[in-house]
């Protein structure tokens, strides 16, 4: 009777590769590429607007609140969120159950 590797500490052969097969420069260029990427439209962008938003202190960026104008911007961007939220989930969620899955399978209606 032969014992199982498991009982003996050792690790099963691997049956498959795993993981990509680039080079490690290469992930590293690609992630650099990505975060590089979401750095100069993400987050670059946003502290511009902070920062102009800002420029004259944050009493003059709170006193902004006090304008109708502001508010009715507001109210619309929630309004719109409100809508669109839902209705994204109404016609986004259904079609993800029938796309083709990793076998290349559509699964039936």
């Amino acid at each position: 009777m032969s014992a199982s590797a498991s009982s003996l500490g050792q690790r099963p052969a691997r049956l498959a590769h795993t993981g990509t097969t680039e080079p490690r420069w290469v992930r590293w260029l690609l992630l650099a590429v990505a975060l590089g990427f979401m750095f100069l439209f993400l987050v670059l962008p946003l502290a511009a607007v902070f920062a102009e938003a800002l420029r004259k202190g944050a009493s003059a960026y709170l006193d902004a609140f006090k304008e109708p104008d502001a508010w009715s911007a507001i109210r619309l961007t929630l309004i719109t969120a409100a809508i669109a939220v839902p209705l994204n989930l109404v016609f986004g969620w259904p079609p993800h159950g029938r796309l083709p899955n990793t076998s290349s399978v559509a699964r039936p209606f």
